[in-house]
């Protein structure tokens, strides 16, 4: 997420010395880099080859900087004797964009460079580890799936549990997701299965 402000000396993965540099240039971590997002956007400013490479690798600096706070956290629980007694959900609320579909940051659509987003979960005793889950799942699927894990009566609307699914059953053929994003007078609007997507943009004023 901006401001790509990796660590320094990074925690994780090395951040190139033009990288840096570029970062304290166009001021990244700063208000610049709005400026030059809405430029690339509109087309007004075209990034060379190594200038988006810089950019992305300050975003995945960020992105070793949080593996290393994980790990240090994992290390912590482990040292105290706590790892197996938790359930640990890690994820994230989207991704980001690197002119995949022309455009830099987010909030732009329900594309997969800003909805596919990582979802771990570490249940106790890491039961089920290393188990990967096939077709596609959402973030509100979160809460119904701890509740179920739980135990628990309470109310977790707009999604279902993945015990289920994380228990090795197949997917069901209704286990679709949607996502959509409004923007003024244009709403865009995703159906995904586990094959195909199926995007829709409408506007209101047309």
């Amino acid at each position: 997420h901006w401001p790509y402000t990796p660590l320094l000396p990074p925690t994780g993965r090395p951040v190139s010395t033009a990288a840096a540099l570029r970062r304290l240039q166009w001021e990244l971590g700063g208000a610049r880099w709005p400026l030059l997002r809405d430029a690339v956007n509109a087309q007004g400013v075209r990034l060379t080859a190594d200038e988006l490479s810089s950019i992305t690798a300050l975003y995945d600096g960020e992105i070793h900087d949080v593996d290393a706070a994980l790990a240090s956290l994992i290390e912590l629980l482990r040292g105290r004797g706590l790892l197996d007694r938790p359930l640990l959900v890690v994820t994230a609320d989207h991704g980001e964009g690197f002119l995949d579909h022309g455009l830099l940051d987010h909030g732009y659509g329900p594309y997969d460079e800003l909805l596919r987003i990582p979802l771990l979960l570490r249940f106790p005793r890491a039961a089920d580890g290393g188990r990967r889950v096939p077709g596609p799942v959402q973030i509100v699927d979160i809460a119904p799936t701890i509740v179920d894990y739980l135990g628990i009566d309470a109310p977790a609307p707009g999604g279902r549990s993945l015990l289920a699914a994380i228990a090795g059953e197949s997917p069901r053929d209704d286990d679709d997701v949607i996502a959509e994003e409004v923007h003024g007078s244009i709403t865009m609007t995703a159906l995904r299965t586990s094959r195909y997507k199926y995007l829709r943009i409408e506007d209101d004023d047309a």
